[in-house]
């Protein structure tokens, strides 16, 4: 599995100690005919003096898309650089009738609404395409967006995670590629 963002592989054996694998419900796609049962092994466990304080809450935001039920999501990363070119991922889900959605570098800075994360701690998301522009892929991240009928990944870094989980990819600058990407939707549409 994936550790420290992407950047180590680690391998883990599970025999010889007690495990216990917790899954995003969503975040999978279940395999047919895959593995085999298991047994339910009882216990009981002592958790101690436990307390629950509330120490803030925060109002969630009116949404004004659920992006779990789009068909089409352009994805910002890192890679967007500014605030201001987020009007590229906008002028294409425009022309390809889908919606901007962003990695959680780009909610963190306030770019676009919490309402539009994908990922463990936001949203899971499994549109018929979902377009990822200067994403580089962080695991958890990629939990949010795997289900995703065809992934299409431009970045720069072609070493970046999310080229192992795109049908297509191109390791290329954005903002090179941007003009003739409209001009082929446009001439396509």
């Amino acid at each position: 599995s994936q550790i420290c963002g992407g950047k180590i592989m680690a391998e883990t054996n599970l025999a010889e100690t007690t495990t216990l694998i917790t899954m995003i419900p969503g975040g999978y796609k279940p395999e047919q005919g895959q593995g085999s049962p298991t047994g339910v092994t009882a216990f009981s466990a002592t958790l101690g003096d436990l307390k629950v304080a509330l120490l803030e809450y925060i109002e969630p935001e009116a949404s004004d898309v659920d992006i779990t039920k789009e068909n089409v999501l352009i994805a910002v990363g890192r890679g967007i650089q500014t605030q201001d070119n987020i009007e590229m991922a906008e002028e294409l889900a425009e022309l390809l009738g889908g919606t901007v959605c962003g990695s959680r570098p780009i909610i963190d800075q306030g770019w676009l609404p919490t309402s539009r994360l994908v990922g463990k701690s936001g949203n899971i998301v499994k549109p018929k395409l979902y377009l990822a522009l200067g994403i580089s892929g962080a695991p958890e991240h990629v939990e949010g967006m795997s289900g995703a009928e065809t992934i299409v990944a431009i970045n720069v870094d072609g070493g970046a995670p999310i080229f192992d989980i795109a049908k297509y990819g191109a390791k290329v600058d954005l903002f090179d590629l941007f003009d003739y990407l409209i001009e082929a939707i446009e001439d396509a549409g």
